[in-house]
């Protein structure tokens, strides 16, 4: 570690947030070629939880039942894990951290549609690097470039030079791997731009985060010695506490040496900055537990047309608010409105109650609503010709018991008349639709009332 040269900050008033225009960048590791750590390691502390922003290159963190945090200045959108890319979940919704300041740290939540096959769940840290200290060794994973296999010298220029030169460490070649790394905690209850929130309000990558620090250092302090590059944030840090591995930051900044050219460069000295989710650990599960997806069919209940019945589609065919999936009459705006069991899409009365929903003339409407069967026998016949003429004449008396007089007005004017009579005989002699005067109806719902005078 080269001391006593001035480290700038050029987040604000502080770091390089590790996202940048162009393809994202890889932790650098020390070790060999650089080349290494490109696949899990052999104690695996959720290494196909770790994933990139699907055509911006910058990390990304499943913590399981479809959610993933990163970096807020990473933002939402498809990803991809283990090789598979998931699109994100819809509606496009994404969760900020709230602080007790109102301002909001670099951490984002946001879900996706399906859910990657055989990843766990990642515990969050809830003692956190702060209770451990410094040299709490740890693991972190990034995606983007790989390094040169060879050290770079600097002079005090930041001219290419021969060793030992004033700095050393690294430049970054086209490719880009993720990989895992090693590094210790240097320094904890560190605050990324603490005042920015009221010095920058209107300034959408000033976000005040607690943090920790770990710095690159010479020599392999530890096996694969490590540190974020641009394109990193968002990506895992892990800690091994009690013989399990715990998800205790996620990367969101570096710095630089002042005077440094270019964020090509990674000497030695120079610093990676990560969210201390202890810090953030209750409100991110506060979010998940207020957001459930009770089906598990990707949709929040909040968003779910069927929260308790898996229905990825969400197909509402009725448009009555209630997916097919769990509609009782998935065809039926109304789902069944005069509660007789038959869908308004296939009740033959829909509009008066009738559970046997019986059509004994086969003209579509059933037997219970079927206007101009006065003698309610299912069939116009007749009958209901000699009883509405009766009913007309004003004869009530000479009437048979039992009729009901609500089915005897099909021209729906209020009175048993000679329309009425006319129709119901052309209805029994089979008359084509174009011989009855207009209005006649053949369907009497809960509406139809008795005309005056009907015993």
């Amino acid at each position: 570690m080269f001391v006593g040269r001035l480290k700038q900050l050029a987040w604000f008033t502080g770091i390089l947030m590790l996202l940048l225009a162009g393809p994202g960048w890889a932790v650098t590791i020390d070790s060999g070629d650089g080349t290494g750590n490109v696949s899990a390691p052999a104690d695996d502390p959720g290494w196909a939880n770790a994933g990139y922003r699907t055509g911006r290159t910058t990390s990304v963190t499943y913590l399981g039942d479809r959610w993933i945090l990163t970096a807020s200045h990473v933002g939402a959108g498809s990803v991809m894990l283990n090789g598979v890319s998931y699109d994100r979940a819809v509606p496009l919704r994404q969760y900020f951290l709230d602080q007790p300041d109102s301002t909001r740290p670099d951490l984002i939540l946001f879900r996706i549609q399906d859910r990657p096959p055989g990843l766990p769940t990642l515990a969050i840290d809830a003692t956190g690097v702060s209770g451990s200290g410094q040299g709490t060794e740890l693991l972190m994973i990034g995606y983007g470039r790989d390094r040169q296999p060879t050290k770079t010298y600097w002079n005090s220029s930041w001219g290419t030079t021969t060793s030992p030169g004033v700095y050393a460490g690294y430049r970054h070649v086209a490719t880009n791997t993720m990989r895992w790394g090693t590094n210790r905690v240097t320094s904890t209850g560190l605050e990324i731009d603490p005042t920015c929130g009221v010095t920058e309000p209107g300034n959408a990558y000033c976000k005040p985060t607690k943090v920790f620090s770990t710095v690159f250092n010479s020599g392999l302090p530890t096996d694969h010695e490590a540190r974020a590059n641009s394109g990193d944030s968002g990506g895992p840090i892990f800690r091994k506490r009690t013989g399990s591995w715990y998800l205790t930051g996620i990367m969101v900044a570096i710095d630089s040496y002042m005077g440094q050219p270019s964020h090509l460069y990674i000497p030695y000295g120079t610093s990676t900055f990560a969210a201390d989710l202890n810090v953030y650990r209750d409100d991110i599960l506060a979010v998940i537990a207020a957001n459930p997806d009770s089906d598990d069919d990707g949709h929040l209940d909040a968003d779910d047309n069927c929260p308790a019945t898996g229905n990825a589609d969400q197909l509402d065919s009725d448009g009555d608010g209630a997916g097919d999936a769990c509609d009782v009459c998935p065809d039926d705006e109304f789902d069944d409105s005069d509660a007789d069991g038959w869908c308004g899409d296939v009740d033959l009365c829909p509009d008066l109650y009738n559970d046997d929903n019986t059509d004994t003339n086969g003209d579509s409407i059933g037997d219970a609503c079927q206007c101009g069967d006065v003698t309610q026998d299912g069939v116009i016949n007749n009958d209901d010709v000699t009883q509405i003429w009766l009913a007309y004449l004003g004869t009530w008396g000479a009437t048979l018991p039992g009729i009901n007089w609500a089915r005897c007005d099909v021209s729906d004017n209020g009175v048993c008349d000679l329309d009425d009579v006319t129709a119901v005989w052309f209805k029994y002699l089979g008359r084509p639709e174009g011989a009855f005067a207009p209005g006649i109806r053949w369907e009497c719902g809960d509406d139809a009332t008795v005309p005056p005078g009907a015993p």
